[in-house]
Protein backbone atom coordinates (compact mmCIF):
# COMPACT_ATOMS: atom_id res chain seq x y z
CA UNK A 1 0.00 0.00 0.00
CA UNK A 2 0.92 3.32 -0.22
CA UNK A 3 1.77 5.63 2.27
CA UNK A 4 2.57 9.54 1.58
CA UNK A 5 5.28 11.39 2.87
CA UNK A 6 3.47 13.10 5.72
CA UNK A 7 3.77 13.55 9.53
CA UNK A 8 0.63 11.67 10.13
CA UNK A 9 -1.55 9.40 8.16
CA UNK A 10 -4.95 8.06 9.14
CA UNK A 11 -7.02 6.08 7.61
CA UNK A 12 -10.52 3.82 9.04
CA UNK A 13 -8.34 1.75 11.77
CA UNK A 14 -4.94 2.77 10.94
CA UNK A 15 -2.31 5.19 11.25
CA UNK A 16 1.30 5.88 10.39
CA UNK A 17 3.24 8.57 12.51
CA UNK A 18 7.04 9.29 12.34
CA UNK A 19 9.19 10.61 15.24
CA UNK A 20 13.07 10.86 16.16
CA UNK A 21 14.55 8.84 19.31
CA UNK A 22 15.62 10.25 22.25
CA UNK A 23 16.99 7.77 23.84
CA UNK A 24 14.73 8.36 27.16
CA UNK A 25 10.87 7.42 27.97
CA UNK A 26 8.90 9.00 25.91
CA UNK A 27 4.93 8.90 24.69
CA UNK A 28 4.21 8.74 20.84
CA UNK A 29 0.90 10.39 20.17
CA UNK A 30 -1.68 11.25 16.88
CA UNK A 31 -2.39 8.19 15.93
CA UNK A 32 -6.50 8.95 16.52
CA UNK A 33 -7.05 5.78 18.45
CA UNK A 34 -5.50 3.80 21.53
CA UNK A 35 -3.37 0.91 18.84
CA UNK A 36 -3.79 -2.71 19.41
CA UNK A 37 -0.99 -3.37 17.14
CA UNK A 38 2.32 -1.25 16.54
CA UNK A 39 4.79 -2.07 14.15
CA UNK A 40 7.57 -0.06 14.41
CA UNK A 41 10.88 0.34 11.76
CA UNK A 42 14.12 2.35 12.44
CA UNK A 43 14.32 4.61 9.11
CA UNK A 44 17.80 6.48 9.69
CA UNK A 45 19.26 2.96 10.61
CA UNK A 46 19.29 -0.87 10.18
CA UNK A 47 17.39 -3.05 12.73
CA UNK A 48 14.49 -5.18 12.37
CA UNK A 49 11.23 -4.49 11.96
CA UNK A 50 9.69 -4.75 15.66
CA UNK A 51 5.91 -5.87 16.40
CA UNK A 52 4.25 -5.10 18.99
CA UNK A 53 0.77 -5.66 20.36
CA UNK A 54 -2.24 -5.67 23.03
CA UNK A 55 -3.27 -8.99 22.78
CA UNK A 56 -0.03 -10.59 24.04
CA UNK A 57 1.42 -7.61 26.06
CA UNK A 58 3.40 -4.11 25.04
CA UNK A 59 6.63 -6.23 26.46
CA UNK A 60 6.31 -9.10 23.95
CA UNK A 61 8.21 -8.59 20.51
CA UNK A 62 8.35 -10.16 17.26
CA UNK A 63 10.59 -9.30 14.51
CA UNK A 64 8.63 -9.59 11.05
CA UNK A 65 11.83 -9.82 9.03
CA UNK A 66 13.82 -12.55 10.98
CA UNK A 67 12.93 -15.96 12.10
CA UNK A 68 13.61 -15.11 15.98
CA UNK A 69 11.42 -16.11 18.21
CA UNK A 70 8.89 -13.93 20.34
CA UNK A 71 11.57 -12.49 23.10
CA UNK A 72 10.35 -10.36 26.19
CA UNK A 73 12.09 -7.07 26.39
CA UNK A 74 11.80 -4.40 29.52
CA UNK A 75 12.64 -1.80 26.53
CA UNK A 76 10.63 -1.14 23.74
CA UNK A 77 6.91 -0.30 23.79
CA UNK A 78 5.74 0.07 27.43
CA UNK A 79 2.34 0.98 27.01
CA UNK A 80 -0.31 1.68 24.66
CA UNK A 81 -2.05 4.61 25.55
CA UNK A 82 -5.17 6.66 24.41
CA UNK A 83 -3.77 8.13 21.31
CA UNK A 84 -0.69 6.72 21.12
CA UNK A 85 2.03 4.19 22.71
CA UNK A 86 4.61 5.08 25.07
CA UNK A 87 8.22 3.90 23.70
CA UNK A 88 11.57 3.35 26.22
CA UNK A 89 15.37 3.03 25.52
CA UNK A 90 15.23 0.16 23.28
CA UNK A 91 17.77 0.98 20.47
CA UNK A 92 15.33 -0.68 18.02
CA UNK A 93 12.17 1.72 19.14
CA UNK A 94 13.61 4.75 20.63
CA UNK A 95 17.19 5.23 20.31
CA UNK A 96 18.54 8.40 20.37
CA UNK A 97 18.71 10.69 17.45
CA UNK A 98 17.12 8.33 14.83
CA UNK A 99 14.02 8.81 13.27
CA UNK A 100 11.21 5.90 13.03
CA UNK A 101 8.10 5.01 11.59
CA UNK A 102 5.16 3.41 13.67
CA UNK A 103 2.02 1.61 11.67
CA UNK A 104 -0.44 1.36 14.10
CA UNK A 105 -3.90 -0.63 14.17
CA UNK A 106 -6.99 -0.29 15.81
CA UNK A 107 -8.23 -3.97 16.40
CA UNK A 108 -11.40 -3.18 18.94
CA UNK A 109 -10.02 -2.28 22.22
CA UNK A 110 -10.63 -6.02 24.28
CA UNK A 111 -9.13 -9.57 24.56
CA UNK A 112 -11.83 -11.92 24.15
CA UNK A 113 -11.72 -16.14 24.20
CA UNK A 114 -12.89 -16.70 20.78
CA UNK A 115 -14.08 -20.81 20.18
CA UNK A 116 -15.11 -20.77 17.12
CA UNK A 117 -12.82 -23.51 15.25
CA UNK A 118 -11.09 -26.02 16.35
CA UNK A 119 -8.69 -24.69 18.77
CA UNK A 120 -9.37 -21.93 21.26
CA UNK A 121 -7.76 -18.44 20.71
CA UNK A 122 -7.74 -15.01 22.39
CA UNK A 123 -8.73 -12.39 20.03
CA UNK A 124 -8.93 -8.78 19.64
CA UNK A 125 -11.26 -8.10 16.59
CA UNK A 126 -12.09 -4.84 14.96
CA UNK A 127 -15.07 -5.94 12.50
CA UNK A 128 -16.03 -2.78 11.55
CA UNK A 129 -12.70 -2.34 9.85
CA UNK A 130 -12.06 -6.48 9.03
CA UNK A 131 -8.86 -6.56 11.27
CA UNK A 132 -8.34 -8.65 14.24
CA UNK A 133 -5.27 -10.01 16.00
CA UNK A 134 -5.19 -13.90 16.91
CA UNK A 135 -3.08 -15.63 19.74
CA UNK A 136 -3.30 -19.77 19.92
CA UNK A 137 -1.22 -22.53 20.79
CA UNK A 138 -0.87 -25.11 18.42
CA UNK A 139 -1.83 -28.85 19.05
CA UNK A 140 1.51 -30.27 16.69
CA UNK A 141 -1.20 -33.49 15.62
CA UNK A 142 -0.25 -32.34 11.87
CA UNK A 143 -4.18 -31.66 11.24
CA UNK A 144 -5.76 -29.34 9.95
CA UNK A 145 -7.34 -27.13 12.31
CA UNK A 146 -9.37 -24.54 11.93
CA UNK A 147 -8.78 -21.21 14.61
CA UNK A 148 -11.98 -18.58 15.23
CA UNK A 149 -11.27 -14.82 14.21
CA UNK A 150 -13.24 -12.43 15.44
CA UNK A 151 -14.81 -10.82 12.07
CA UNK A 152 -17.82 -10.93 10.09
CA UNK A 153 -16.40 -12.41 7.40
CA UNK A 154 -13.51 -14.53 6.08
CA UNK A 155 -10.48 -11.86 5.97
CA UNK A 156 -8.66 -11.15 2.54
CA UNK A 157 -4.96 -10.89 3.98
CA UNK A 158 -3.79 -13.67 7.11
CA UNK A 159 -0.25 -13.01 8.32
CA UNK A 160 0.96 -15.66 10.95
CA UNK A 161 4.00 -15.63 13.23
CA UNK A 162 5.39 -18.31 14.96
CA UNK A 163 6.09 -17.46 18.76
CA UNK A 164 7.74 -20.22 20.42
CA UNK A 165 10.49 -21.27 18.60
CA UNK A 166 12.93 -19.81 15.41
CA UNK A 167 10.72 -20.67 12.33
Amino acid sequence: FYLPFKQDYTVEGFSAVTYKGTGASQYIGGTGFSPDLCWIKKRSGIDSHEVQDAVRGATKRLHSDTTAAESTVAGSISSFDTDGFTVVDAGTTNESGYTYVAWNWDMGGSNATNTNGSITSTVRANPTYGQSIVSWSGTGSGSSPTIGHGLNSAPDCIIVKRRSSAN
